[in-house]
């Protein structure tokens, strides 16, 4: 299963500290970085759910551990806006894409509520990459974009920033 970002104690004491890659991208830039703190410590997993867990930290090196994980642009906590957000590749990587969703999503992130519900953005009604059971929804179509959340089917607007301040906070309750 998925771990959640941030620290959790091993049974040596130890600490793996797991951070979220946001719409599960890594920069280039990262890369060496990362491989430093491996070194460092040890081993660096990657899993398929877009984390990655630095193992091996010493309690005293956890706090400077994430943080250079968060200057590498990761998500080090369990209430980031990034946690269950996702999109599709968008524009620049699809010929179908009708609106920038990866832009939006990172405008969206800083918008969400901790342990807000799954939430994904398409570009078009291809809908690719979306989670199956996905409560919240954001689907570019020819005429905007629709928006579905639990209780609401789906409404049109007409930009991202429109289904941003559509979608609120979307708290967990």
């Amino acid at each position: 299963g998925t771990l959640a970002p941030g620290p959790l104690r091993q049974r040596d004491g130890r600490v793996a500290v797991t951070a979220l890659a946001p719409l599960g991208r890594l920069d280039r830039e990262a890369i060496a970085p990362l491989a430093a703190l491996a070194r460092e410590h040890g081993a660096l997993r990657l899993s398929p759910w877009r984390t990655l867990t630095v193992l091996d930290v010493p309690e005293l090196q956890v706090d400077a551990v994430a943080r250079s994980l968060e200057e590498l642009g990761l998500a080090t906590t369990f209430d980031s806006g990034w946690a269950g957000l996702s999109a599709c590749a968008g524009l620049g990587a699809c010929a179908n894409a009708r609106v920038d969703v990866r832009a939006a999503a990172v405008r969206r992130a800083g918008a969400r509520a901790p342990e807000a519900p799954a939430e994904h953005w398409s570009a078009c009604e291809r809908r690719c990459g979306e989670p199956r059971g996905a409560p919240v929804t954001v689907t570019a179509v020819q005429e905007g974009l629709v928006v579905a959340s639990p209780g609401h089917a789906g409404r049109v607007v007409r930009d991202a920033d429109e289904a941003i301040a559509a979608l609120g906070g979307q708290d967990s309750s």
